[in-house]
């Protein structure tokens, strides 16, 4: 609590738990108990103080404790690799998002040994329901390129798991500005062909305007 106290009173309006984070070694994954960075309590707390300062709080999270953290409030899901419907359900009915940083999780960065493959395969199969579902059912994606990917390869990405061109456009765009209450209407980028027709042109802007500033 002391910690997400200090975050909120220097001026963030979000805070980002690391619930938990995956074996990197290539070890199976741990029991969700195990796994967990924080004692439930621990997090329940940092939720409602988050809360309670006006703040909102996001969290990193790869395992089945998903559900126990969306139940207990959380505002923002990043990865959400084992996301069920029935959470998705509870996050977006208070208007929740999800961040599924598929770059990271299906992308380039998985293609290892047969294993790292066949569990790519599979969390894809999965995620391509569960993308449409979320848009579905209210809650907001949103594009995150982790530190192995760009937000052109996740719109990429996001159209080869069931969302349409535009839904992927605005999980980079106007979806996600109007979630974190972010961005300027002076920000503008421009392609010199539709983005919408193909998602590629978009490694490859014309131009680049922030505030009202030519960039590019």
């Amino acid at each position: 609590m002391p910690a997400v106290q200090r975050e909120i009173a220097d001026g963030a309006s979000w805070v980002k738990i690391i619930a938990d984070f995956p074996q990197m070694d290539g070890s199976p994954p741990r029991e969700e108990t195990a796994a967990a960075s924080y004692p439930e309590e621990i997090v329940s707390a940092a939720i409602a103080g988050a809360h309670a300062a006006g703040a909102r709080v996001a969290v990193h999270t790869t395992t089945g404790l998903v559900a126990t953290l969306i139940k207990l409030g959380v505002d923002s899901v990043e990865h959400g690799d084992e996301l069920s419907r029935a959470d998705l359900e509870r996050l977006g009915a208070r208007g929740g998002a999800w961040t599924p940083t598929l770059v990271a999780a299906v992308g380039d960065a998985r293609s290892g040994d047969q294993a790292a493959q066949s569990a790519a395969a599979e969390l894809s199969e999965r995620l391509a329901e569960l993308l449409p579902l979320a848009v579905e059912l209210g809650v907001t994606v949103m594009t995150g390129s982790d530190v192995v990917g760009s937000v052109a390869g996740e719109i990429a990405l996001l159209c080869k798991h069931g969302l349409d061109p535009l839904q992927a456009l605005r999980a980079a765009t106007t979806a996600a500005r109007a979630y974190l209450h972010c961005g300027h209407s002076q920000d503008l980028v421009t392609y010199a062909a539709d983005p919408r027709s193909d998602p590629e042109v978009l490694t490859d802007p014309s131009a680049v305007v922030i505030r009202g500033v030519r960039v590019r």
